[in-house]
């Protein structure tokens, strides 16, 4: 008896299974108004919510995405260049000090200093003495 009408609802059973596994799947992205999260793959980018959905936004140039405090803040090193894996000893600019750099260590960015006197020459990506007052902090 049961068996039979396990069989009769069968569909019906599968169908509000489908339905309650949908509406299940939708109210999980949703957000409350003005809610922020961390991009887990750029820490100067974050994620706001708008209308129910979480849209992306990105920092100022020179801030990162801070958590902790939920806004962006000034860079002093918190976030390195996020353009994923790079070769080793590639060498980019430092954006909030001018006598610093980032050098590629396997496959990480990693921040490094010139020595005292001197700055990175974004044009030879190399430390050079400061004779002209270039990098003055």
């Amino acid at each position: 008896m049961y068996l039979s009408l396990l069989k009769k609802y069968q569909n019906v059973l599968l169908l509000c299974l489908l339905c309650w596994q949908f509406t299940e799947a939708l109210t999980s992205d949703c957000c409350n108004e003005g809610e922020t999260k961390e991009d887990s793959n750029d820490c100067t980018s974050y994620f706001v919510c708008c209308n129910g959905a979480f849209v992306s936004k990105t920092c100022e140039s020179g801030n990162y995405w801070n958590s902790n405090s939920g806004s962006c803040a000034p860079n002093n090193g918190q976030c390195c260049p996020s353009t994923g894996t790079c070769i080793d000893n590639e060498l980019e600019v430092d954006p909030q000090n001018c006598a610093a750099y980032y050098q590629c260590v396997k496959g990480q960015f990693v921040s490094q200093k010139c020595a005292s006197g001197s700055y990175f020459d974004t044009i030879i990506k190399a430390c050079v003495i400061d004779t002209e007052c270039i990098c003055t902090s």
